[in-house]
């Protein structure tokens, strides 16, 4: 993890990362566009938003415990009947296309639920036991996975004016490559994995007064990111840009994150994870107050520039931090609490978004992602000030 290296056990785990991100690309960054275009309002995409945040919310500790059971299913059979379940969802996209309406809106929403819990099982993937030469490196893998989004983001900006019928066909079109690569990856074997994997009670939090502190604020830190993320079009038409712009700003943020998901081996050599996420904080902050100041598609491009210090070191390190602040039998448990804290800011980014844009309008929008942000912000950086309960094993 210390130096990129993209061979070995890492190609075919990093392939799982490309195209998981390429997809989420495709169906979460044009929801908001795709689903206006098909009759939905802002508010009522909001909400869809946020009721399929508490669905992946709810599902995620449920796939996972059957990830962690012995036998079967096995890693490999679970993702792939959750891909299974997403090509209904993607087809039935497709079919009622045409007729758009809130039927459709239900379906699409139902898939990006489904997708969504793919993400905890290929990261599950890269847990392989063994010397750290036959492990996936995860930042290389994440980092290929920020390229693929940056370059579906990208592509489908400029070509899905006037085409959304585009939106299904790539979300099929991925979902068969996704197949393809689960099949030829190599998973971990269940058997082999410590028992402490089982369960996903929130009780174990309370020996770990540190990590709840860098939850909380995390969450509330990740609200003003969803914000920017689930209402991007509306900001970018009060800059006076379109789908293509929107595309072309979401895809440098994504090149952002790639110098630090490459070179987090530096990184972690000189700086705590702590410290790293609490940076993270500031910069998130900065980069709300920087999109809500401007009024330019200039100055847009420009606020994208934090995602590297917002963003791309919050993914990295927050895993780095869990691994540093828990007993190896709690570490899977705190990285399903960090994706389940995420889900928590996407559901109160959307709803009360949604409401806000709506009512009030973007300057209004932009005012809550900065207050929020700046909330959790001093909550993580008051993290720094709790004392780290000492662990009996290293990890």
């Amino acid at each position: 993890m210390n130096k990129p290296r993209i061979s070995g056990a890492t190609l075919p785990y990093a392939k799982l990362q490309g195209l998981l991100w390429a997809n989420v690309a495709a169906i979460s960054g044009y929801l908001n566009p795709y689903l206006k275009d098909r009759g939905l309002t802002v508010s009522q995409i909001g909400i869809l938003i946020a009721i399929s945040a508490i669905g992946g919310a709810m599902m995620q500790p449920l796939t996972g415990r059957l990830a962690d059971r012995r036998g079967k299913p096995t890693l490999k059979q679970l993702m792939l009947a959750i891909l299974g379940i997403f090509a209904i969802f993607a087809a039935a996209t497709a079919i009622l296309h045409t007729a758009g309406g809130m039927a459709l809106a239900v379906v699409y929403c139902l898939a990006l639920l489904t997708w969504q819990l793919l993400v905890p099982l290929v990261n599950a993937a890269g847990l392989t036991d063994g010397p750290e030469e036959n492990q996936p490196n995860y930042p290389v893998s994440r980092g290929i996975g920020s390229l693929t989004y940056a370059a579906v983001f990208f592509a489908m900006g400029q070509l899905i004016v006037g085409r959304f019928w585009l939106i299904p066909a790539v979300m099929l079109a991925l979902m068969a490559l996704m197949v393809a690569a689960v099949l030829r990856c190599p998973m971990p074997d269940q058997r082999e994995r410590p028992a402490g994997v089982q369960g996903g009670g929130g009780l174990f939090l309370l020996r770990y007064p540190r990590y709840c502190m860098m939850l909380l604020g995390s969450i509330v830190v990740l609200i003003g990111h969803g914000v920017i993320n689930h209402f991007a079009i509306q900001i970018v038409n009060s800059h006076g840009g379109a789908e293509p712009q929107m595309g072309g700003a979401m895809a440098l943020a994504c090149l952002m994150e790639l110098p630090v998901m490459f070179g987090f081996g530096f990184l972690r050599k000189r700086f705590t994870a702590l410290q790293m996420l609490c940076v993270s904080a500031v910069f998130f902050t900065l980069k709300c107050v920087v999109t809500w100041v401007t009024t330019t598609m200039t100055g847009f491009y420009l606020a994208q520039l934090f995602q590297m210090p917002a963003f791309a070191l919050y993914a990295v390190s927050s895993v780095l931090f869990v691994s540093q602040e828990m007993e190896p039998d709690d570490a899977v448990k705190g990285q399903t609490w960090l994706s389940l804290g995420q889900s928590a800011a996407t559901i109160l980014a959307s709803f009360f978004g949604g409401q806000l844009v709506e009512r009030q309008g973007v300057d209004a929008l932009m005012r809550y992602a900065v207050i929020t942000s700046a909330v959790g912000a001093m909550v993580m950086l008051l993290a720094e000030f709790v004392p780290r309960r000492r662990k009996s094993r290293m990890p």
